[in-house]
């Protein structure tokens, strides 16, 4: 049972509607046209007012073409008038379209376009410890990575070559996260047999945290790892925590220098303890972390890897999803994938790693949770298992957080400890 609320924090999903709660002000920023392209539902149309609706001929209307066949190319003098997309600088309301911007194969060209599908994310390079230093794997500004300084020019050259070839199974922001296939994985809230669904209500929390639970619903709800619910029978409250950053002294009322964590922020939780109290308990073990100290000692490189929001990489059974139900200022609004908090995610995201990296763990990397430590006693070694290591996380579709993970390091901190080499 978890005894206390446990931060939570946020793949992308498509919205399996059209029509959802929306906690901003302004109807405008929340890009639901481009959800209903999507999923294929109808259009929400940007219009200079929030209660305007343009009213537009239903072949004016953008649809996703059929990207399974394969279309010859218009011999016709006139050809028909293609109902795809229309063009930028054309009138909404011409019947003419600019054939440039169609593409007589299929391939959807204006749309990556207009959703920048292929420009690579900015981000922000923050300053790293002597004994590293940032690489990029397009240009030489986009798409960084966190390599060892001190290797030579042909290793670097080699590591690059290898990680670009991977560069699905590294994640730069949340929309990259794909999530495990369902029918590889799932996670499951088994019920005991003697219990009562609970409903809670929403916890009074300081006006000023508002807003920190508005961006975090906010940011869920555009990268489709929530939904909202009405109909819940399990509902959860919203706990805000503080986050504790260096240590400082301030003075108590008698002038006595007290020490004193300094407040950073605040982290968005969910109490699921009365959900816990009900779940049937997964006793899937963990390894022991002295066991794999052992192991990963006394090699000459390292790859110390983390999972990109691990947990949310792992899908919730569909007849579960309600079970996640949390209650805030904005609504009330269920997972899609595991969040934090829950008493078994722990058993099911070792399970599912063990799973997929089950030929290599003990042996060429070690694997507690979402931290992966791939090791060998050599340059060429080391990488040929870190190319393995990448290509298991392309086929299962789990992703790599860029910034935390370090490429060809010589030592590291590993669950706390840190890991000398030849120790």
């Amino acid at each position: 049972m978890c005894s206390n609320p446990v931060s939570l924090t946020s793949g992308t999903l498509p919205l399996v509607t059209n029509r959802y709660y929306n906690p901003k002000e302004d109807l405008q920023v929340l890009p639901l046209e481009v959800v209903g392209l999507l999923n294929k539902g109808p259009m929400i149309p940007i219009t200079s007012s929030p209660n305007e609706v343009s009213r537009e001929p239903e072949a004016q209307r953008l649809r996703m073409p059929p990207t399974n066949k394969r279309k010859a190319p218009q011999t016709s003098k006139n050809p028909p008038k293609p109902t795809l997309f229309l063009a930028i600088e054309d009138d909404p309301t011409s019947p003419e379209v600019n054939p440039t911007y169609y593409d007589p194969d299929g391939d959807i060209l204006l749309f990556e376009a207009i959703l920048n599908i292929n420009e690579p994310p900015e981000v922000e390079l923050k300053d790293l410890p002597p004994h590293l230093e940032y690489a990029f794997l397009e240009g030489n500004d986009k798409l960084p990575v966190i390599i060892a300084k001190d290797l030579k020019n042909e290793e670097k050259a080699a590591l690059i070559e290898v990680l670009k070839s991977h560069k699905r199974a590294i994640a730069w922001k949340l929309s990259d996260i794909k999530g495990i296939d369902p029918e590889f994985c799932t996670h499951k809230i088994l019920m005991e047999e003697d219990y009562e669904p609970t409903v809670q209500h929403q916890r009074r929390v300081n006006p000023k945290i508002h807003d920190v639970i508005k961006k975090e619903v906010e940011k869920l709800l555009d990268a489709g790892l929530i939904y909202p619910i009405s109909d819940s029978p399990w509902v959860s409250p919203v706990h805000c925590v503080p986050k504790k950053g260096g240590m400082t002294v301030v003075k108590n009322d008698e002038n006595d220098l007290i020490p004193t964590r300094l407040v950073t922020g605040w982290r968005v939780c969910i109490d699921y303890r009365k959900l816990n109290e009900a779940t049937r308990k997964d006793h899937f073990p963990l390894p022991f972390m002295d066991q794999m100290l052992e192991r990963l000692a006394g090699n000459q490189f390292y790859c110390f890897l983390d999972g990109f929001s691990g947990y949310f990489q792992i899908p919730i059974d569909p007849k579960d999803q309600e079970k996640t139900t949390f209650t805030c200022p904005y609504g009330t609004f269920a997972y899609r994938r595991m969040p934090f908090g829950l008493c078994n995610a722990p058993g099911t995201f070792q399970r599912c790693m063990m799973a997929i990296f089950h030929d290599m763990i003990e042996k060429t990397m070690e694997v507690f949770m979402d931290d992966f430590s791939v090791f060998g006693d050599s340059f060429s070694t080391c990488l040929s298992h870190l190319d393995k290591m990448l290509k298991w996380c392309e086929d299962t579709n789990l992703v790599l957080n860029w910034e935390k993970s370090h490429f060809m390091v010589k030592e590291g901190i590993v669950l706390g400890p840190q890991n000398p080499p030849n120790q």
